[in-house]
């Protein structure tokens, strides 16, 4: 189970501005570069760019290894057999 007690926000910027830049938000122009030191990647979106991911380069940019799927996009075994932590929800 993860435990969040607070987080900075770094979506890419693609998924629009919702919110207004601020210290705990910082919109990213590249997919990638918002993994870069995030301690997980939350998957809120069933858009191809996120079905079809380098996880090797995402393993080199988090801190940890940790995929949160909200959408069910990835194959949970094949995330598991790449060495991530890997969270579906609702499955």
């Amino acid at each position: 189970m993860l435990n969040c007690k607070y987080t900075t926000l770094k979506p890419w910027i693609i998924l629009g501005n919702f919110f207004s830049e601020s210290e705990e938000i910082f919109y990213f122009e590249e997919k990638y570069s918002a993994l870069k030191d995030a301690d997980a990647l939350l998957i809120i979106t069933d858009w191809i760019e996120f079905k079809q991911l380098d996880l090797n380069k995402m393993k080199q940019l988090l801190k940890l290894p940790i995929v949160i799927d909200g959408r069910n996009i990835l194959n949970p075994q094949h995330m598991i057999n790449n060495g991530f932590e890997y969270y579906s929800i609702g499955r």
